[in-house]
């Protein structure tokens, strides 16, 4: 049967190099601003302003600012801060460099400008992807290794180069997932010995996948998603399963109020008609957040009418 190559729409697949962290942290962190661009609905953005850059200078640059350009049209734009601080010690001048668009190069804030943070310490999310991208990317590179490993029963140990160069040879085999042996006649002449290996690497796998998941499940958690890391669910009752979703608002709620303030101030000084509420599976949590204590406040209400028919019963 031929094989048909897709190279105009597929690039050539490589195996995916464990050990380049970098590229890993990176390419990880790319992948959960991916899923973060579907966190909140804009409406009425000019078409000047794209939702998905407004949103990537947000959560990687901190803020952004709302000005106009020469031509008329409105733009968001990354910069830095300048001018004098104000009574609160914020600055009041957002200076920016744009390549493409004729603009000022500083803008007083509040007077033509808008600065949008995209949290209340005007921080962005890249340190926290950072970090949980460059944990779970050590913690993956571990069981990477514990993978290969696991494949071996034993250490192999050498007395001198020539034992050295069949125990690497043995070992770059097992990466490479072929089976092989070493002679036995090498073996005796060149002192190669082998002592247990695989009975250490067992229960450590299972940790590591326990903290991968607890990994991912903390930074879900961070931006507002509830993914439960225990791995033994049967064990948990309905309050223990839901007992951080408490914990899952305070930041992406600060997060859109920061973008609810300044859109207001947009629309008040660039007679713009923008809005922005949650989306996507933030838009349903944010329901079923408010249904839940709608109806615990019915509960208690209930609870409460209950308790005073008996105090009146038994007067």
């Amino acid at each position: 049967m031929p094989q048909y190559q897709y190279n105009g729409l597929i690039p050539p697949i490589s195996p995916y190099k464990m050990q380049d962290k970098d590229k890993s942290i990176k390419s990880l962190v790319l992948y959960f601003l991916a899923r973060l661009g579907a966190m909140f609905e804009w409406k009425g953005l000019p078409d000047t302003i794209p939702k998905r850059n407004l949103e990537l200078f947000l959560m990687t640059n901190g803020n952004i600012c709302f000005a106009e350009g020469e031509d008329g049209n409105l733009y968001v734009f990354t910069g830095g801060w300048g001018g004098k601080p104000d009574v609160y010690y914020m600055p009041t001048r957002y200076i920016v460099a744009n390549p493409y668009v004729k603009t000022k190069n500083e803008f007083d804030v509040g007077i033509d400008c808008v600065v949008m943070p995209n949290d209340s310490m005007y921080q962005g999310l890249l340190p926290l992807l950072r970090k949980y991208a460059t944990m779970m990317v050590e913690n993956e590179l571990s069981m990477w290794i514990r993978d290969i490993t696991s494949r071996a029963e034993f250490l192999v140990l050498a007395e001198n180069d020539k034992g050295k160069e069949s125990v690497d040879l043995f070992i770059k085999n097992l990466f490479d997932g072929k089976l092989t042996s070493i002679l036995n006649r090498v073996s005796l002449q060149d002192g190669i010995k082998t002592q247990p290996y695989a009975n250490a690497s067992g229960n450590g796998l299972t940790q590591l996948i326990e903290l991968q998941q607890y990994l991912k499940a903390s930074l879900y958690n961070e931006l507002g998603l509830n993914a439960n890391y225990n791995m033994k669910r049967e064990s948990i009752n309905s309050g223990e399963a839901t007992h951080n979703d408490d914990a899952l608002r305070p930041l992406i709620d600060d997060m859109l109020e920061c973008r609810k303030k300044a859109v207001e101030k947009v629309n008040k000084m660039f007679g713009t008609e923008i809005s922005v509420e949650f989306n996507s599976v933030w838009e349903e949590n944010k329901e079923e957040v408010e249904a839940t204590l709608e109806n615990l406040e019915q509960g208690n209400n209930q609870e409460q009418e209950g308790e005073a028919d008996e105090s009146q019963e038994t007067e």
